[in-house]
């Protein structure tokens, strides 16, 4: 016997969650296939929190940015949780250097709401950030930070209590499209829907290069660390962080647990590629803990440069950081949403709105066509 459903959604994670959330807000017939569960911390959302920053975006991310802004509010109203902390993002370094100077220019190009702040008004607020003269910090205020793992988590609730159906433990393969549908095996049952959302994140490669782009696996390390005063960190006076250091960048995200600080090493230290998703090692690489210590001691005085725990998570990267969104070539009824390389979970909302739209009614929007599968 054939199970069917009118959409199916391949990989329940930071976009397919939201698409499954859309779908069944609209009353579609959809059902999740998830190899783990909603919420694992394996993936692109393991770690707790992911910056939301808007002016340090490519020009082509800011708009849906932008627009999934409002969409994260709702979430939060129909699932009663907290989500998204609009904290407003800090960026400090020399003024050419080219975070600032991308931060600034994006801020011009779309009148961004933003703040330039210099050394000295630096100090003024920040008091315990160190900042050196001709330093300066541009303060986005439609920038924060968004509880991945939990929006998963709320987001799949949301759409179960409206409908959907998600199989969770479950992987799928043997994927045909045809003019009628699309026919695969899922936890040993033959399945066909109308249409398929194919959103696998980092483990996108499995399903072959005839049906997706391949995609560079990463693991993503971030770090905690133990706060003096917490009351310094908290979401309400902290902005989420990207501080130019001698080899580059760090971030660090507002104290959400009332004692430590998220910290991680920016502009690819701390990313290892690895070969396979599959039972990947998530121990720290050799030599980070020492060089990130040494980070926070100099720039972070206020926290203890003991780190006390790390999270390791992997993603799939593409060559130029742009996504694989869009219908499949040779394949219509099919729709990609991978590869976020790092940068998608903000959008998260607004690509599965997309996706629902896509479902829904066939047509690709202007976002898709420009990064399409």
């Amino acid at each position: 016997m054939v199970r069917t459903a009118e959409i199916g959604i391949i990989g329940v994670g930071t976009a397919g969650s939201m698409a499954l959330w859309q779908l069944a807000r609209r009353g579609v017939e959809v059902v999740g296939f998830e190899q783990f569960y909603p919420g694992h911390a394996l993936g692109a959302a393991g770690g707790d929190t992911r910056l939301c920053r808007i002016a340090s975006e490519g020009h082509e991310f800011i708009p849906m940015s932008r627009r999934a802004r409002p969409l994260w509010r709702e979430l939060e109203a129909e699932s009663g949780l907290s989500l998204y902390d609009a904290c407003g993002g800090l960026s400090i370094g020399q003024p050419d250097s080219a975070p600032i100077c991308k931060v600034t220019g994006n801020a011009e190009a779309f009148g961004l709401p933003h703040e330039k702040l210099d050394a000295a008004e630096l100090r003024r607020r920040y008091p315990h950030l160190p900042v050196q003269d001709g330093e300066i910090g541009f303060l986005d205020s439609e920038a924060g930070q968004v509880k991945a793992q939990v929006s998963i988590v709320a987001a799949t609730d949301v759409a179960e209590r409206a409908g959907a159906k998600i199989l969770r433990g479950c992987a799928v393969s043997d994927i045909r499209a045809d003019e009628d549908g699309v026919r695969f095996r899922a936890a040993g049952e033959d399945w066909r829907v109308r249409r398929l959302i194919l959103s696998p994140g980092a483990w996108a490669n499995a399903f072959g290069a005839a049906m997706l782009p391949a995609v560079t696996i990463k693991r993503v390390a971030v770090y905690w660390y133990p706060l003096r005063n917490a009351g310094l960190y908290r979401p309400d006076v902290f902005p989420i962080l990207e501080r130019q250091n001698g080899e580059g960048f760090f971030y660090a995200w507002p104290c959400i647990d009332g004692s430590t600080l998220k910290v991680a090493l920016g502009q690819g230290i701390g990313l290892e590629t690895i070969a396979s998703p599959d039972g990947f090692d998530q121990s720290l690489m050799d030599g980070l803990r020492p060089r990130m210590d040494a980070v926070v001691a100099e720039y972070l005085p206020d926290v203890i440069p003991v780190q006390i725990r790390h999270a390791v998570a992997i993603d799939g990267y593409t060559g130029d950081g742009s996504f694989i969104f869009g219908p499949l070539a040779g394949a219509p009824n099919i729709i990609a949403m991978t590869g976020l390389s790092g940068h998608g979970f903000k959008m998260a909302p607004e690509i599965g709105r997309q996706a629902a739209e896509w479902a829904t009614r066939g047509e690709p929007s202007a976002d898709m066509l420009k990064m399409r599968a």
